[in-house]
């Protein structure tokens, strides 16, 4: 998730954009600044020739269904709570959970969840992310491109 999260810094900003929740209920933040991603305070990912965006909070349609996942489900975490921002699709496969990997007696690895995905604005996740339009597959850019035109026919005014 973190290179993805870098990836999409320009569009999200700088700052805490989601946590982990364990079960003694510690959080740990997700936070970006200036191409480099950290776990609370430690650096886990950097990213070299961080761009800038002409609009510095552009509108932004975020496309789902049951086939995002995992770290998709992470990122799609992050756009939550975010402004300008709306949802189209279908719900998400419903694994919003971090793992963490332990090497067994027998050298076999296992993956388990110890943590549920957190939005910016604390709403706790941990299954499926719901969108806002609810769509058919087939209809769902189409009715993301509307809301966009929608926007900038009506001088980028907040549309509900």
């Amino acid at each position: 998730m973190w290179p993805m999260l870098l990836s999409i810094e320009p569009i999200l900003g700088n700052g805490n954009v989601g946590y982990f929740l364990n079960s003694n209920r510690q959080y740990e933040s997700w936070k970006l600044f200036e191409g480099k991603a950290y776990l609370n305070d430690t650096l886990v990912a950097t990213q070299e020739n961080v761009f800038q965006l002409k609009n510095k909070n552009p509108y932004v349609a975020v496309l789902i269904n049951n086939k995002t996942a995992s770290s998709g489900e992470a990122i799609s975490v992050a756009f939550k709570g975010r402004n300008k921002t709306k949802f189209f699709g279908d719900r998400t496969y419903g694994v919003s959970t971090g793992c963490k990997s332990y090497t067994l007696s027998d050298s076999s690895r296992i993956n388990l969840a110890t943590s549920t995905f957190i939005d910016r604005n604390h709403i706790k996740y941990g299954n499926s992310i719901t969108p806002d339009v609810k769509c058919k597959e087939t209809e769902t850019a189409e009715k993301a491109i509307e809301w966009i035109n929608l926007i900038n026919t009506n001088n980028k005014q907040i549309i509900p």
